[in-house]
């Protein structure tokens, strides 16, 4: 279903954890080349790796939903952000494919299947961005975050410098691509949503919303 994906080196060291403390869930790449997965299960780990969204994995045994890890991987400087679908894979996104079916033996095979999407779209004809979203001045290039383990938390009503905030009735984000924002957006609607909005570049914004009545429940 896609044409093969070009290569690169692995992680030169990676450092697998069971996480049994719960907590934060992070997938955030360093500048410096270094991976940091915090309490996440194996099957975030293969969205982000082959940027896939919750619906379009199927098959998987149970234990790669449930059981979450700490993964701590090095690996050569990338500035490239992980890259959501329609986009230009990025290298460690190569590398965390790799990783995967080395250290979890992950096997696995793309299908075609049509599926309803979302379209990102300006919502005004002319071209002006609303009060919670403006273009990002923030050089994500040279910002590599803590020098190891996850992302420190944000404080109320903070914008994380270079990712994005996640919960279950807002996103913030200090400076990152729309079309990430996009894929991120997929996992919220439970479908594909594209990025149509031409916007390049870094942004940062705000969105509030209500809480998913059927995520509640469960």
């Amino acid at each position: 279903a896609q044409s093969p994906a070009p290569t690169t080196t692995p992680f030169e060291v990676a450092s697998i954890k069971h996480n049994t403390s719960g907590g934060f869930i992070g997938i955030n790449v360093q500048p410096n080349g270094r991976l940091v997965v915090t309490n996440a299960p194996v099957a975030d780990m293969i969205e982000v790796a082959y940027q896939l969204q919750p619906f379009q994995l199927a098959g998987a045994p149970d234990w790669v939903m449930r059981d979450a890890y700490d993964v701590m991987a090095n690996g050569e400087p990338d500035t490239a952000p992980l890259a959501g679908a329609g986009t230009p894979v990025s290298p460690t996104q190569l590398r965390l494919r790799e990783l995967l079916g080395d250290r979890f033996n992950l096997r696995m095979h793309m299908e075609v299947r049509e599926l309803p999407i979302y379209a990102l779209m300006r919502a005004r004809a002319d071209g002006a961005l609303g009060a919670r979203l403006e273009q990002a001045t923030i050089d994500c290039g040279t910002n590599q975050g803590p020098p190891s383990g996850p992302p420190a938390l944000p404080k109320p009503g903070e914008r994380p410098p270079c990712r994005m905030f996640i919960t279950p009735v807002s996103i913030a984000a200090g400076g990152v691509p729309i079309a990430q924002f996009a894929s991120i957006l997929s996992r919220q609607v439970g479908r594909s949503v594209v990025d149509r909005t031409r916007l390049e570049g870094l942004y940062a914004f705000t969105l509030e919303f209500a809480p998913n009545p059927v995520a509640a429940a469960a």
